[in-house]
Order: C-alpha cells, then structure tokens, then sequence
C-alpha cells in the first residue's frame, strides 16, 4: 500500500462499500444443531477450487430451480433434511419477465450523467428537462428512480436474466451460486435487535419454523466493535441483488426479517440531524463520517428498491447531513461531525453516496458535485500517460493504485466521458500493472473499486464498436482473472467450520483484515454482483444498436 495512507488507511476500511436461487444450508450430520462439523455442510472442495470462467463455458438454465444441478459437472449442494434450495425463477422475481434488457428507453451516448438537474423532485413524479426521467412503480416494486447509465436497474429480474444468460454482463451460474451461498451467510449471522456486528457475529439468531433462535458458531474473522457499518455492509449485497422485504419471501427461503429488521436498526440510530450514530461509549469521532458515508448509500439503494415514505425520507435526512458536512473550499469530508480538508478514501464514499441518492431520485444539490471535483482536482497527477490520485494532495499519487482507482470511478459519476483522456490513460495504468494475482492475497479494498472501473468501460453486452474494444477486451481478462479468485477461495465450510460456509476469509488481506469477514463477505459479494447491481455507465445511445 502507499505509505501516505499510513494510520487512517485501516478507518477507510471500514466503510467501504453496488439473486437469481439461494442455497439455505442447515445443520449437518453429527453437528451442532447449528451447521458446525456436518459433512452435509461442505460443498465438493476439488470441484469448486477448480473452477476456470474460461473453460467452463456453459449456460445457466435460468428455469431450472435447482441451480448447478442441471450440470452433473458441477459440485454438489448439501442435501440433508434441512437443506432448503430455492425454487424461484429469474424471470420473476421483480418486474415483468418481458421486459427490456437494461435501462428503457436509454439514450445516452457514451456520457456519464453528472448530476441532475436543479429543481429535480425527491419524489416520484416527472423530471422536466432531466437525465432520463423519473420510473419506477411503488405498487409493482420496479425500482425507481434516475432512467440513467448506473443506476439501479440492472437489478430488476428480468434484465438480469438476460445479463447473465450467455455470459452478455460477464456473470454466470457459478458466480450466481456464489452470491446465493454469500447471502445465505449474511442470513444467518444478524443480531436479535436487527444489526449486524463485525466484532460479535458469531452471536446471532437463526429461525426456526419462523421464530427466532438464539445461536452461536465458531466463525472466525471478527474484528473491531461497529455495527453501523456492519449493518450496512450486510444489507448492501442483498439490496445489490434486488432483494427487499417486498420480494425475499419465496416459498423455499425468507430474508424478509433479516432485511427489514436491519433497514429499521439504522432508522432507529439516526439522529435528528439525519446522522447515523449509535452512541455511547464504543463510538468515536474518527468513524463518525465513514459510518454515516456508508449507512447512506444502503439507505439510498433501499429508497429505490424499497421506496417506502419511512426510507425514503432517511435516506433524504441522511443525504442533507452528508452535504452540510462537505468543508466549503476543500470540497471534501474526513473524520468527526464537522467539516474539514477531505482526504479521497473519505472523500470516494461520501461521493458515492450523494449519487446512490440522486439515483434514486432524491435531492442532492449540484454544487456539492461542483465542490467534490475541486477536490478531486487537488488530488490529481497526470502526465501525457498516466493519471494517479493521491491522499489528501497530489503529492503521493505516483503508482498509488487504491485511490487512483477510487478517485477514477467518482469521476466517472460525476461526467467524464468515456474517451476523457485522464480517464484512460489511468484505466490503462491500472489494467496493465495491477491486474489481480489469482496466485496472491485478495486486496478487496482495491479491487471492489478498481472492478467497477472496468466494468462500466467495458462492460456494456450491448457494445460491438471498435472504438471501444480495448475497453471490452480489458474488462473481459480482468473479469475472468476476479471470477475466478473470488468463485475459488470463497469458504467451503470444512470442518470444523461447517457454518462458514458462503462467506470469505479476510486472512492474508491487507485491509480487509482489519475489517473482518463481514466486511470481507460484503465486498466479494458486491464485486461478484457488478454485473448488475449498478449497469455499465458508458452504454451505447439506442440509436447506435
């Protein structure tokens, strides 16, 4: 890592941060009542660390209820008695199985939307004069919000069927399954009143024939007390999955409880002012901003997904703290409730989450955008080659891959256009000096961000123009390379941590470590999800089809 970001690397950490069947696996054999020491927990060790995306080139049967089963390739599930497999379809999960792959009636022609324009409504109803307009249906539970490259859609059924039938996002059903295994982990490790510990996970409850049990495992991998941001990094991946408590309760598996109760636990810690805070004791002010940073854009995905009136105005609450706590000239955020000179770990995720509001169609006032790209400009080195993002100056932003790639995503969100040349030539540095090692250690605080860049330059099915091959072919070898690690060395569950089972271990990651499995889980989740949890930003304008 770079050395500037030295003590308060290991705080940035911690806030970070964008489906289909769900494996629930119970107890083994000759466990604990509670899935430790069950053979029948283990999933076929050789078979699932061999996966290649490259040479396992088949389709899912997105009809076949049982995922991977269509496959006798593949490793088997657990089958014990309380073994649940989902029997739902991809086709109808949320929305009309008919309807369009991607954004309806998107045309927006290789630019990055920037912010909407002044006067957009925070609720739903028509965007004069704006990026796309106002979707979405509260009775149907389409998610609405921005009709704009990188919001939200891509989580709607129907389009992520499609995304993934044929490998078009660059997902498929071993990827699938892996999200499936992941949220069932997160299922099973939510504390009584609704949060999600990162020191104290391994207390929990599980239910039993709908009611609540207390329960204990021996999951390893917990690290300091937080549970803001624990909750949050919980709530993130089912939300980037498209589950809500509208839709998780299907006749095989339920996480209707699990989401909802975790929505209510940050409702109930925000404060008057719109931040989230637990109190007490165990909370500092050093955490204050990335606590609330990443409660927000959980919030403000569920105001799209979810848009209840509660949501949605804690959301918008949260949203109006976050501005206010932008320092004026800087244009940037860092610890503590008041502003001061931001530095670009912090900086990122207060970004993104202003436009994981403004995505879901709330207010966010432009000039916080305005303020945000001085301070981007301040943290910026380039030459006629490379482009790099330093701390909290320019200073040490030579080969500092985490934050250039930080700095790289934010500036696409706020406009720069696909050909920007600062943008590619920083794209190229990162594809062709920190392609991850699928050999090597994870470095997920990295790579979850440095994904999404080459995603949305690359990423879009729709997309055959030879302008933008590099990008298509950049993002296809980065994708195989992260496929395959994060499908490889998710838990398996070997005894004798049977109930380990669907999530990662943070062990040998720099920063990851310091945040813990839950942490850990949630951004190998959302990385395996990019395919549609926000769609490409650079999509090719309908008329270009």
């Amino acid at each position: 890592m770079i050395p500037a970001m030295g003590v308060s690397a290991s705080l940035h950490i911690l806030m970070i941060v964008g489906f289909a069947l769900v494996l629930l696996v119970g107890p083994g054999k000759g466990g604990d009542g509670n899935g430790e020491g069950g053979a029948a927990a283990v999933l076929a060790e050789d078979d699932v660390k061999n996966y290649d995306s490259d040479t396992d080139k088949s389709q899912a049967d997105l009809t076949n209820p049982f995922l991977g089963q269509n496959r006798p390739d593949l490793p088997p599930f657990p089958t014990n008695d309380s073994t649940r497999i989902s029997d739902q379809t991809v086709d109808n999960l949320l929305t009309n199985p008919k309807e369009e792959t991607g954004v309806p009636n998107g045309d927006l022609d290789r630019t990055a939307i920037v912010t909407p324009p002044v006067g957009m409504p925070n609720v739903l109803g028509n965007n004069p004069g704006g990026l796309g307009g106002m979707i979405g249906d509260i009775a149907s539970g389409q998610p609405f919000g921005l009709d704009v490259g990188g919001g939200f859609l891509g989580r709607s059924a129907s389009t992520r069927a499609r995304l993934n039938a044929a490998e078009r996002g660059g997902g498929n059903e071993k990827t699938e399954a892996a999200v499936a295994r992941g949220l069932m982990w997160f299922s099973k490790h939510q504390s009584r009143d609704g949060h999600w510990a990162m020191d104290d996970f391994q207390n929990h409850i599980e239910y039993e024939n709908g009611k609540e049990a207390q329960k204990t495992c021996n999951c390893e991998g917990g690290t300091i007390h937080d549970n803001i941001a624990g909750t949050a990094f919980a709530l993130l991946p089912f939300l980037g999955a498209g589950y809500t408590p509208d839709n998780a309760k299907q006749e095989m598996f339920d996480y209707t409880k699990q989401i909802l109760k975790g929505l209510e636990y940050l409702r109930r810690v925000q404060k008057e002012d719109g931040r989230f805070a637990e109190g007490g004791a165990q909370e500092t002010e050093q955490y204050a901003i990335y606590n609330h940073a990443i409660a927000t854009i959980c919030m403000s995905e569920a105001a799209s997904l979810y848009p209840k009136d509660w949501v949605r105005k804690s959301a918008q609450a949260a949203l109006d703290y976050l501005a206010k706590g932008q320092e004026p000239q800087n244009g940037g955020w860092r610890y503590g409730t008041k502003p001061m000179p931001g530095d670009t770990s912090v900086v990122g995720w207060c970004v993104m989450a202003l436009q994981s509001g403004r995505l879901a169609g709330l207010h966010v006032d432009p000039k916080v955008f305005d303020k945000a790209r001085r301070f981007f400009d301040s943290v910026e080195a380039h030459s006629s080659t490379e482009t790099f993002y330093g701390y909290t100056d320019n200073s040490n932003a030579l080969d500092n891959h985490t934050l250039t790639a930080v700095g790289l995503l934010c500036r696409m969100y706020m406009g720069w256009k696909h050909n920007e040349r600062k943008l590619v030539n920083g794209w190229r540095w990162l594809k062709n000096n920190r392609m991850p090692d699928p050999s090597g250690a994870f470095d997920m605080y990295f790579q979850y961000y440095a994904t999404q860049v080459m995603h949305h330059m690359g990423g879009d099915p729709d997309d055959n123009s030879p302008e933008t091959k590099e990008f298509r072919d950049g993002w296809k070898e980065w994708n195989k390379v992260m496929q395959n690690m994060l499908v490889n060395k998710q838990d398996i569950g070997r005894n004798p941590h049977g109930h380990q089972l669907g999530s990662w271990s943070p062990s040998g990651d720099q920063w990851c470590n310091i945040g813990g499995r839950v942490m850990m889980t949630s951004l190998c989740l959302l990385t395996l999800e990019v395919y549609y949890r926000h769609l490409p930003l650079y999509r090719v304008a309908k008329s270009d089809k």
